[in-house]
């Protein structure tokens, strides 16, 4: 995740901020790995909030929860930091 991140993050959205700081945002990821459900819980500014949740959406396939020897879905909370500029 970490590489993706720093390949694939807008650093750009990240010079425009005027706060910096931590946005927090929940998911669900299905029995195929993909993220559903994507909401900001920790809104910061609304320009990095845009930025994670447009990043989760195109995050790799993540890996399934199991329980009992089967795939299924679980919520999730990634934070994700901005420095201030």
């Amino acid at each position: 995740m970490k590489n993706f991140l720093v390949k694939n993050l807008n650093t750009e959205i990240g010079n425009q901020s005027v706060k910096g700081g931590t946005v927090s945002v929940g998911f669900i990821v299905d029995t195929l790995g993909k993220c559903t459900d994507i909401h900001v819980i920790k809104l910061i500014e609304f320009v990095l909030d845009e930025e994670v949740k447009r990043i989760i959406y195109f995050s790799p396939p993540w890996i399934p929860a199991e329980q009992a020897g089967k795939k299924v879905k679980a919520y999730r909370i990634q934070p994700i930091t901005f420095a201030k500029p």
